[in-house]
């Protein structure tokens, strides 16, 4: 009996994801370049993936989640989507740098993804005072993730340089991620951390998996690179 519910259970997860998977075209399917519309569109990206990796059971095995109260579970929730918000801010930052026609789209898309978050939160109906201070944590781990990238590129430089084909590209992507996710694993273990931890894998795999789903979404499927 138990292993027909954990096959329906997992049949269940599967048609699910590939429905979010749908919505996630769906909600990307509009041409517009309104910056708004943009934030909103890539915050629900976001909030998707945060809730998808949070209820993944190896996530939570390494989590001890059974034993966590319910503030804690929330507030590992709340550090989850933290990271994913500061995570298209920094792509959406790179990008304004990149892309020159587009520069002004993609400044103005990045200071609405913070304010894009917050009209969710007040439409769930979150009141004003926990609004402010999602307003000041989305600003906080922004700048502390964001002074942590100029070290760890300097490391990565460090350990490659004997290398003479460093992909500029891959070291920029290695830092954006493994900026936010060593900042995630940090808060989310309350400061005690370890390379080793099974979580900190986690963490950056679902996060550069979010990485390229993004990418793909602003600049179209890859082949389109070509033509």
């Amino acid at each position: 009996m138990n292993k027909l519910l954990n096959k329906i259970k997992n049949v269940f997860y599967i048609i699910r994801n590939k429905i979010l998977e749908q919505l996630d075209v769906f909600l990307w399917s509009s041409k517009d370049k309104n910056p708004k519309k943009l934030a909103e569109k890539l915050v629900k990206m976001v909030c998707h993936s945060a809730f998808r990796f949070f209820k993944d059971e190896e996530v939570r095995k390494m989590l001890n989640f059974s034993s966590l109260e319910q503030g804690e579970r929330d507030r590992i929730f709340n550090e989850l989507e933290l990271s994913g918000l500061c995570l298209i801010m920094f792509m959406v930052e790179d990008r304004a740098d990149l892309i020159e026609k587009e520069k002004e789209l993609w400044i103005k898309t990045k200071e609405e993804i913070p304010r894009s978050f917050i009209r969710w939160l007040s439409d769930l109906g979150i009141g004003k005072h926990y609004l402010n201070l999602w307003e000041k944590l989305i600003e906080m781990r922004y700048k502390e993730y964001k002074k942590d990238q100029p070290k760890i590129k300097s490391i990565m430089m460090q350990e490659l340089e004997e290398s003479s084909d460093i992909d500029p590209l891959f070291l920029d992507v290695y830092t954006l991620v493994q900026s936010v996710s060593m900042g995630s694993l940090f808060h989310i273990r309350r400061g005690k951390t370890s390379i080793k931890d099974p979580l900190y894998k986690h963490l950056r795999i679902w996060l550069l998996s979010l990485f390229v789903k993004i990418e793909n979404k602003m600049t179209g499927p890859w082949w389109r690179r070509f033509f």
